[in-house]
């Protein structure tokens, strides 16, 4: 779901606690994602739709829809992680073109990435391109995720 932009940035914080918790309990314990659309947000306004992601229920917070100029930021991504620590996911769309950019916000604490069709092509290329068909990059990761380890030859 896409956070009521409007009302977050008006400061309806209860208002936007109310719709978010209403599509948590639609989901009947599927995760949900809420998109905080960051390119339209102050920092303030960033961090107070992650408070109510986690009050609410949700279960990652995404930085766009991938329609704005810009969302997944190194900075956003940077600020979002160090305030919601391991409470909520952080997932990254909006601008996650290129192995670099997914490898980077990797490190800043993003375990999903929305990557169009075109780019993830190209990311695939690279990724298939290193010597032996392997890529295995083992990076700091939360407790319980696997991290990045892409293998050519299995698929993972």
């Amino acid at each position: 779901m896409v956070i009521n932009i409007s009302k977050l940035i008006s400061g309806r914080h209860d208002e936007v606690l109310d719709g978010i918790h209403s599509v948590v309990e639609a989901c009947n314990g599927v995760p949900l994602k809420v998109i905080c659309e960051c390119h339209y947000l102050s920092e303030s306004q960033m961090l107070n739709g992650c408070d109510l992601c986690i009050e609410a229920g949700a279960f990652w917070v995404k930085t766009g829809t991938g329609w704005a100029k810009t969302g997944a930021t190194f900075d956003n991504v940077s600020l979002i992680k160090a305030h919601v620590g391991d409470a909520i996911g952080v997932k990254a769309a909006g601008g996650v073109r290129d192995l670099a950019t997914v490898l980077g916000l990797y490190q800043r604490g993003v375990r999903r990435s929305g990557v169009g069709l075109k780019s993830g092509i190209k990311i695939l290329e690279l990724v298939y391109a290193v010597p032996g068909g392997i890529l295995d990059i083992s990076l700091p990761s939360r407790e319980g995720d696997q991290g990045y380890h892409l293998n050519a030859e299995n698929g993972y």
